[in-house]
């Protein structure tokens, strides 16, 4: 489907797989990240380690202690958006840069903007 839609519609890939992401984060706990996607991981690990080993997540998650990596990655999620993806699935495309953080820990997945 991305690839369909970067054939027919050139940039609107680039908005489809911001909305694939956000809909693989939001859908199972976010377990399920598919390989073709552009995910933002290890790109931006230089701005996101930080965060997490500052007093800052406190900020988004009260009561958030950093206890390991491996307890983060599976907790957590922080991904880097072209556009406001929540806007987005709504029917509006407003182009700027969108951090948003991912809560798996509760019984639905919930997602906040942050700073970094």
């Amino acid at each position: 489907m991305r690839d369909f839609a970067g054939d027919a519609y050139g940039t609107a890939a680039v908005l489809l797989d911001n909305l694939l992401r956000f809909d693989a984060l939001m859908a199972d706990g976010g377990r399920i990240r598919p390989v073709y996607l552009d995910w933002d991981m290890e790109k931006h690990q230089d701005k996101t380690a930080p965060f997490w080993r500052s007093e800052r997540p406190r900020v988004y998650l009260p009561g958030f202690i950093f206890e390991n990596w491996r307890a983060v990655r599976g907790r957590y999620h922080i991904e880097f958006f072209a556009c406001d993806v929540r806007k987005a699935a709504e029917g509006i495309a407003e182009p700027r840069e969108t951090v948003l953080l991912f809560d798996f820990t509760g019984p639905d997945v919930t997602c906040q903007e942050i700073v970094l």
